[in-house]
């Protein structure tokens, strides 16, 4: 008989450790809402960004497409926020554009993103985004395929169906998304969420 792990078989591709061109492709506003890390729980206001590596290649259903990361910020300018390093590393702000950043503002910027590997508690790796920077002089991106897009979850309908199941679960606890469904802005599409 065969022998089953306690662990599943099917790895994801991990993407890898260094420093890669990349491109910022979506944006998504996951509203203000409950947060729990370290067995503790806050309201806070979530962005998911999400840049494509066009020299790092995967294959996907035969065709070889560009491999993309995600990093899930804690939307806030404030000096010691990560966000904020990033964005101040990435692109260049006057302290009178801090003040009322508007994360869609990052969508299609090219960028030097590195990623780094840790482990999960699961005991699986897993790749985050540990830096964003500015690209340095010469170094370019090569041309990316893939669509650019943003979503705000008090305009729930526009690009809802683009969302991750993780990502429209978040969304649909935050403020926003519940005041959009008070005040009428939503439909059958975006209103029945299967979980």
């Amino acid at each position: 008989m065969n022998t089953i792990s306690e662990r599943p078989t099917n790895t994801r591709t991990l993407t890898p450790k260094g420093a890669h061109v990349a491109k910022c492709i979506t944006v998504i506003d996951l509203g203000t809402g409950p947060e729990t890390w370290k067995d503790e729980t806050k309201i806070q206001r979530k962005i998911n960004v999400t840049w494509a590596l066009p020299k790092c290649l995967i294959e996907i259903d035969g065709e070889q497409k560009p491999m993309t990361i995600s990093k899930k910020y804690t939307a806030s300018m404030d000096p010691k926020a990560t966000l904020r390093k990033h964005v101040d590393s990435w692109v260049s702000l006057k302290p009178s554009e801090v003040s009322k950043f508007d994360p869609e503002n990052l969508l299609n910027k090219e960028a030097l993103v590195t990623v780094t590997h840790y482990e999960k508690a699961t005991g699986d790796q897993g790749a985050t985004v540990s830096a964003v920077s500015s690209l340095p002089e010469g170094l370019e991106v090569p041309k990316i395929d893939l669509e650019s897009w943003t979503y705000d979850p008090s305009e729930p309908r526009k690009n809802w169906d683009k969302l991750r199941e993780w990502q429209r679960e978040r969304v649909a606890i935050s403020h926003e998304y519940k005041a959009a469904k008070a005040n009428g802005k939503l439909d059958d599409e975006t209103d029945s969420i299967p979980f």
